[in-house]
């Protein structure tokens, strides 16, 4: 089966539009549901890196791109506004490309007297700020420093968004400062490792299987002796069923030495307790008491004969087992390691510009101007996708429009009805969809290039096989 969708993209000319009016007098009285932050697939928009800050000192951290974030002392109060101390977590995260927009779920588009225009970004960022489980807020009067990283030079608009009104706030012009006069921080608060994949790392570690002891031969001339006892009457025995022991002479006063211990051995007593005494060395004491008599030696397990070979070949093959894991944890570190490093080196080699600036309150900012859309051009468009491998596409009903080179993207509900398309026919231009199980579906630049696209087109969207879990699996796709 292939469904069709025919839609209208209206935010992406500066005309207002003159629409029909509505025959249902119901469905004018209906309130338009305000726009929100709603990630498209959850757990795969950016992660919030967490710092620690000192509530009444203040402080600062530093992102390995350079951003920076500064909090002044005693600037934090709670919910009441009463002034919060101790250690408070900062969380932190920014957004930088398309990719990183797509899968936010923050609205890009401004509305001003009712029009609504598409942005262009220059970078976003959010912050939040925790004790516990309790939201931390910025005192009256207090600012907090904002230093961060953009990969666009000019002129844009810095804006706060208004989760209660669904829009956008208008702050102030940011003109960005070149990196090369800037002059780096050393003494700042490093980040906790607290992201999924460390708390993955941390049971890993735990799960790992323990290397076992190795097995003892009993000495050929050694005093070896093992329990007999009833161990229905004394369960707390049994573990040592099997067991052979052999003992250890260690000069200490007050132990008995091997020749003691042998005709102790021919005693009978009543009760028996094994001890550690140096179990990092296998060593242990063994209390012997009867009704007139109490003895202490020192011992070792040991085994002999087929005992001992059968204990050696399981401890070598669960040696080997420990040394796999062991590689495989060290393989895996590494990998993460250098998955880090090379995504610092990348943020690193992409900075170019700083943004400053100062906010009153936590929350999501974005370094945003209008869209510049005067060489779109415009046309009636339908889309088709193939949806012939999925059972349903109820939750399918937003078509992304990705301009790259702009840094923008505009999505649109889809609806049944053929309306009107723009694009920008100069540049890079990506339709995007992402259906069930989070496959992305595409019509790509090299789509709209070679396409023959009249006043009226519609377009293909194939799916590409790619399940989108997270930034890194769209990223090079939106270049």
């Amino acid at each position: 089966m292939r469904l069709t969708l025919l839609f209208l993209l209206v935010c992406l000319c500066f005309i207002q539009c003159t629409t029909e009016q509505a025959t249902n007098p119901q469905a004018e009285a209906t309130p338009k549901a305000l726009p929100k932050v709603a990630p498209p697939v959850p757990g795969a928009d950016i992660a919030f890196q967490r710092f620690e800050i000192d509530a009444e000192a203040g402080g600062s951290f530093e992102l390995p791109n350079g951003s920076k974030v500064t909090i002044p002392s005693q600037a934090l109060v709670d919910a009441t506004g009463q002034p919060v101390t101790g250690i408070v977590s900062v969380n932190y995260r920014e957004f930088h490309d398309v990719a990183d927009i797509l899968l936010s779920g923050i609205p890009m588009n401004y509305d001003s007297a009712g029009i609504s225009q598409p942005f262009q970004s220059a970078g976003m960022m959010e912050i939040r700020a925790f004790q516990g489980e309790k939201p931390v807020f910025i005192a009256d009067g207090k600012l907090v420093d904002v230093s961060m990283n953009s990969l666009r030079d000019g002129n844009y608009n810095l804006y706060n968004w208004d989760s209660t009104a669904g829009n956008w706030t208008y702050l102030e012009e940011n003109i960005p400062l070149a990196i090369a006069s800037l002059t780096p921080s050393v003494d700042t608060v490093a980040p906790l490792p607290d992201s999924n994949e460390l708390e993955r790392y941390s049971d890993e570690t735990e799960s790992l299987p323990p290397l076992p002891q190795v097995p003892i031969k009993a000495s050929e001339d050694g005093v070896v002796f093992y329990f007999e006892t009833d161990y229905e009457a004394y369960p707390l025995l049994a573990p040592f069923k099997d067991i052979e022991w052999e003992v250890v002479e260690t000069g200490k006063k007050g132990y008995l030495t091997a020749k003691q211990a042998k005709e102790a051995l021919k005693i009978v007593w009543n009760s028996a307790k094994v001890l550690p005494y140096e179990a990092d060395q296998g060593l242990y004491c063994l209390q012997l008491r009867n009704r007139t008599k109490k003895a202490r030696v020192i011992t070792k397990a040991v085994q002999s004969g087929d005992s001992y070979d059968e204990a050696m070949a399981l401890y070598e093959e669960l040696a080997q087992k420990h040394k796999e894991a062991k590689l495989a944890e060290i393989r895996r570190r590494t990998e993460l390691r250098l998955a880090a490093e090379r995504e610092t080196a990348r943020l690193k080699a992409q900075r170019t510009f700083v943004r400053n600036f100062q906010i009153r309150r936590f929350g999501i900012y974005n370094c945003d101007r209008i869209l510049n859309l005067s060489n779109s051009r415009n046309i009636m468009a339908a889309f088709d996708i193939d949806t012939s491998g999925f059972d349903q596409m109820t939750n399918v009903n937003t078509v992304y429009l990705i301009l790259p080179t702009q840094n923008a993207l505009i999505d649109y509900n889809l609806s049944d009805s053929l309306q009107d398309f723009s694009y920008l026919p100069d540049e890079p231009n990506i339709l995007a969809v992402l259906l069930p199980g989070n496959e992305l579906a595409l019509f790509d630049a090299q789509d709209f290039a070679t396409s023959d696209i009249g006043q009226e087109h519609r377009f293909a969207l194939r799916p590409t096989g790619t399940i989108v879990n997270s930034v890194a699996d769209v990223r090079g796709l939106f270049e």
